[in-house]
């Protein structure tokens, strides 16, 4: 089963590496002062696995995408989609992602028997920071002049 949509990006291009991965940063960062529960974590790293680990902003995903992943099936049920479509529902309503619902009269693949269900826009909520205004810590060995952490490669 192909577990990435093969479809041309939603927003424009690809961020920085380095953006994406500060926004990941932040969206953990906000998710652990919330009380989330295991699916919410599940579904919040499916998120983001979709997402932000191919740089980009947002995509468009299949809800049977999101419920294979969550549900470790190659097909996943009705029952399944619906499931992960509420903790979609529940990130939105906790302001850690964006979902913009399909739009009205497109086929939702869930007619031939792939079990993909609808599919969303869907993006990390927050704003990209720019890819200058990126910056370690003060407290990172490198940058506050201490040497190297012993053990690994240099």
């Amino acid at each position: 089963m192909k577990l990435r949509p093969g479809r041309a990006p939603t927003d424009a291009g690809a961020l920085d590496h380095l953006v994406a991965f500060q926004l990941i940063r932040d969206v953990l960062s906000r998710a652990r002062t919330l009380d989330l529960t295991a699916r919410q974590w599940k579904v919040l790293s499916i998120v983001i696995d979709l997402t932000l680990t191919y740089s980009k902003p947002a995509d468009r995903v299949y809800l049977g995408v999101v419920a294979s992943q969550l549900y470790a099936v190659e097909v996943s049920s009705p029952r399944q989609r619906e499931r992960a479509g509420r903790v979609l529902g529940e990130l939105v309503d906790l302001g850690l992602i964006e979902r913009e619902l399909p739009r009205p009269g497109r086929p939702t693949g869930s007619r031939t028997g792939e079990g993909r269900g609808p599919d969303y826009l869907i993006r990390i909520a927050g704003n990209p920071p720019q890819a200058g205004g990126v910056s370690v810590p003060e407290t990172h060995p490198k940058r506050a002049g201490n040497p190297p952490l012993q053990g690994g490669p240099t």
